[in-house]
C-alpha cells in the first residue's frame, strides 16, 4: 500500500501540453486586390493595392461598363465586380474584398460618363493632337503610315519625317527636293499622294514628279 502512495503523489501537479493538429495555421488578413481592369476608359492613378479609390472618364457612347478585380490571396474573395448601366454624368462602383480571417478592405471606381457636348469636345482634341489625321477643304483624310500599304514610286524611297511631335514615313525623291504622303479618306478608300508645305498644308499630287 505504501508502495502505490508515492506512485500516485510523484504525478500530482504535472501539466500535459496538447499537441497541435498536423497542418493548422493562422487565417491570412490579407484583403488587398492585385489588380482593377475596366472595359473602357483608363484607371487613373494607376493602379496600386494600397490605393482604394480610382477615377474613369469614358464617351456619351459608352452605356455600359465591366469592371473586374483579382485578389491578391487566393484565400480572399471579393464583390462588387460585374458589368453596369452607366448614366451621362457620374457614377461610382465599390469593390470589397474580405480576406480569409474576415478583414475587409474596400476599393471605389468613380465612373464619368460624358456628354455628347464633352465627347465632341474631346474628339476634336484627339484629332487635332494625332499626327496622322489631317483635314482637307473640310473632309478627313489620314496619313498612312504602315510601309506595307505603301507603294513607292519610281525615283522615290521610303524616310521619316516629324508631324506634331511623332515619326511618320515620306517619300523622298532621289534628289531631295520633293516629299510625297500617301492619304486615304475616311473610309479608308480613295488613296492618293499628296505634298506638305511649311504651313502644314496638304495638296494632292497628281502628275508626280521625280525630280
Amino acid at each position: 500500500m505504501l508502495c502505490i502512495s508515492i506512485i500516485i503523489s510523484c504525478f500530482v501537479g504535472i501539466a500535459v501540453k496538447a499537441e497541435e493538429p498536423t497542418g493548422s495555421k493562422t487565417a491570412s488578413s490579407n484583403a488587398d486586390l492585385a489588380s482593377i481592369k475596366v472595359s473602357d476608359g483608363t484607371l487613373t492613378p494607376e493602379f496600386e493595392p494600397d490605393v482604394t479609390e480610382y477615377n474613369v472618364i469614358v464617351k456619351y457612347d459608352v452605356k455600359e461598363i465591366t469592371i473586374t478585380g483579382s485578389v491578391a490571396d487566393g484565400t480572399a474573395i471579393y464583390t462588387g465586380g460585374g458589368t453596369f448601366a452607366i448614366k451621362v454624368g457620374e457614377n461610382s462602383r465599390t469593390l470589397t474584398v474580405t480576406s480569409e480571417n474576415g478583414s475587409k478592405k474596400s476599393y471605389t471606381v468613380n465612373i464619368k460618363r460624358m456628354t455628347k457636348q464633352e465627347t465632341n469636345t474631346a474628339n476634336d482634341e484627339e484629332r487635332s493632337s494625332d499626327p496622322l489625321f489631317v483635314v482637307i477643304d473640310g473632309k478627313d483624310y489620314t496619313i498612312v503610315n504602315d510601309p506595307e500599304q505603301i507603294i513607292v514610286p519610281k525615283g522615290y524611297e521610303m524616310g521619316t519625317t516629324e508631324r506634331k511631335d511623332e515619326e511618320i514615313i515620306v517619300l523622298n525623291d532621289k534628289h531631295g527636293k520633293y516629299q510625297l504622303y500617301w492619304l486615304v479618306d475616311e473610309n479608308n478608300q480613295n488613296g492618293a499622294f499628296y505634298t506638305r508645305d511649311e504651313n502644314d498644308e496638304f495638296t494632292r499630287v497628281n502628275c508626280i514628279n521625280a525630280g
